[in-house]
Order: C-alpha cells, then structure tokens, then sequence
C-alpha cells in the first residue's frame, strides 16, 4: 500500500489518476486515524488506565 501526500486546498483532479486516487489517499487516511486511535487505548489500558475500559 502508497501513501500520497496531499495538500488540504488539492482536489481529486490535482492528483495522477484523480477520483480513484483521492478516495484511496481517504479511505488510507480513516484507516490510519481509527488505528491510532485504538493503539492509544491500548496504551491506556497497558498503563493501568482503568477509565479506557469503561471509553473502550
């Protein structure tokens, strides 16, 4: 899997193959926040952070 780097004022015609690109750079994108969101709860809960149980 790529990862492209895109500038927040692009749009899906700035990038090399267009729509179909913008939507893979959105789909990685969301991908990569819900991860980092679930490794930080785990972090939280390998602490000893007995509220991420009940976040979680």
């Amino acid at each position: 899997m790529t990862t492209i780097y895109v500038q927040p004022s692009m749009t899906a015609e700035d990038l090399e193959g267009s729509d179909n690109k913008y939507v893979q750079w959105a789909e990685e994108h969301h991908l990569m926040q819900r991860l980092a969101e679930k490794l930080a709860h785990l972090q939280e809960v390998e602490s000893g952070d007995t509220g991420a149980f009940q976040r979680g």
